[in-house]
């Protein structure tokens, strides 16, 4: 199909995965294409023959096209003609959120700037009596140049078949919501999340973003539980428009933000050698709720600055009260929690075994959650040789090894491991306890354990289960 015209001056370019997920497409296809009357680039949404909601996927575009907010797509043209249905939009150029989120969760500044601007946008529509109704990781675009892009207002709900109701912009608020979820954690509070993980559960219920990933602040988890929950939150009413989503969130995208400990987890990688990196981010700011957005400069790199927990270039560790030791069948010696360097590693001493020389019967990380944490699951980045036996230990009490319970087992490969929890358990201290030693990599015949990197993954207060 790709060459093929429409309307005789379409001509289609390449295939794009689509805004809206695959089961609710109804075999209609979303492209690129070449304008060849006015030499520029444009989308076009091709609708199947025969399609029974053609005319409601056509009204949609017809409405939107009226608006003229530019972080909204624009309309270019819709018509049921010989070709079939379809529809010209913009098509802007930048990446969608999830490809912003492909190397991890945006900092908290960076997520309450995007989609403030997002809900500043759906502000406007719902002044006009239009909503989106359909949000997903894909409806929001932002590049370094133009900002933050809405598309497929009204023609993505219409194509998947999401009724209107009595308070549309209480679903574009759930909507804007999920989004800010997925932009502090990378993980999608929903069904429908394309190639986003789906948040963790716990006991059937979604862990709020601030149990999911450290450094969020309480008033930015409070914004998601009252946008998403309708919660009463510190003395706060729900929020159910994008208007109030606005409100609240300028004034998180104009505070510094101060990491509040909670769980130890990763923040997103920086490109230093050849790993996967963001496209940069937008730079905090406030946002309108209404109207042209400021110009605001492209960044040159991503805005967040990562912590590396002794480890390689481009991990990042969060962690609780510069409470991480060396244990070494007693308390052993501290380890600092951060150094800012990306030329140092955690390891254990050096040994003739990989037994320890039957000096001792194992040796590793400690690290206090701050207070009782459920882990589901954990991860870590050890040496890049294979031979470690590794116990996951969890407890209320260090006194002694005895105190922490075996949560889980692992012969790790090298490299990074994941280590599933199940079923799910709680404790304050988290033991990364080697039993075994791999060998060293130059040929010296001993034997070392190394950790580069610690993330874990629960919950202390799960949110009831959401759908969408």
């Amino acid at each position: 199909m790709s060459g093929a015209r429409i309307a005789g001056r379409y001509r289609l370019v390449d295939r794009l995965p689509d805004t809206v997920p695959a089961e609710r497409t109804h075999g209609s296809q979303l492209w690129t294409a070449a304008d060849d009357v006015l030499a520029r680039r444009v989308a076009v949404r091709i609708l199947p023959p025969g399609f029974t909601r053609a005319g409601e996927v056509l009204a949609a575009a017809g409405a939107a096209s009226r608006l003229s907010d530019p972080r909204l797509a624009r309309i270019f043209d819709a018509c049921d003609g010989d070709d079939g249905a379809y529809i010209i939009t913009e098509w802007p150029s930048g990446d969608h959120l999830a490809d912003l989120l492909a190397a991890g969760p945006l900092s908290c500044a960076q997520a309450a700037v995007l989609i403030a601007e997002a809900a500043g946008a759906l502000a406007t529509a719902h002044a006009a009596g239009l909503s989106h109704r359909c949000l997903t990781p894909r409806s929001l675009l932002w590049n370094a140049t133009t900002g933050v892009k809405i598309i497929g207002l009204g023609i993505d709900a219409a194509l998947a078949g999401v009724p209107a109701s009595d308070d549309q912009g209480l679903a574009d608020t759930h909507g804007l919501a999920r989004l800010l979820y997925a932009a502090l954690t990378a993980h999608w509070p929903g069904r429908h999340g394309h190639t986003l993980p789906p948040a963790p559960q716990h006991t059937g219920r979604t862990c709020p973003p601030r149990h999911l990933r450290a450094g969020i602040p309480k008033h930015l988890d409070t914004v998601v539980r009252r946008a998403l929950l309708g919660q009463t939150r510190r003395g706060h009413p729900p929020i159910t428009t994008p208007a109030q989503m606005v409100s609240a969130l300028s004034t998180i995208a104009q505070k510094r933000v101060v990491p509040n400990h909670l769980v130890i987890s990763a923040i997103a990688r920086t490109d230093l050698s050849g790993q996967p990196h963001r496209p940069a981010c937008p730079q905090p700011r406030s946002p309108t709720a209404a109207g042209p957005p400021p110009t605001r400069p492209a960044p040159t790199r991503p805005v967040y600055s990562p912590l590396l927990l002794g480890g390689a270039a481009g991990l990042a560790t969060m962690v609780i009260d510069a409470s991480l030791w060396a244990v070494n069948g007693s308390e052993g010696h501290t380890v600092p929690d951060t150094d800012h360097s990306a030329d140092t590693t955690w390891r254990s001493q050096e040994y003739t075994t990989a037994l320890f020389g039957n000096l001792t019967t194992g040796t590793g990380l400690m690290v206090d959650l701050g207070s009782q944490i459920t882990i589901t699951r954990a991860r870590i980045t050890v040496g890049a040789i294979r031979g470690a036996d590794v116990q996951l230990r969890l407890g209320d009490s260090r006194d002694s090894l005895n105190s922490l319970r075996i949560v889980a087992r692992v012969s790790p490969p090298g490299g990074v491991t994941e280590i599933p929890v199940a079923p799910a358990a709680a404790g304050r201290y988290l033991l990364i306890w080697f039993t075994r030693l791999p060998p060293l990599n130059d040929g010296s015949g001993k034997f070392q354990a190394a950790v580069r990197e610690v993330t874990t993954y629960g919950c202390v207060d799960p949110l009831p289960s959401q759908s969408g």
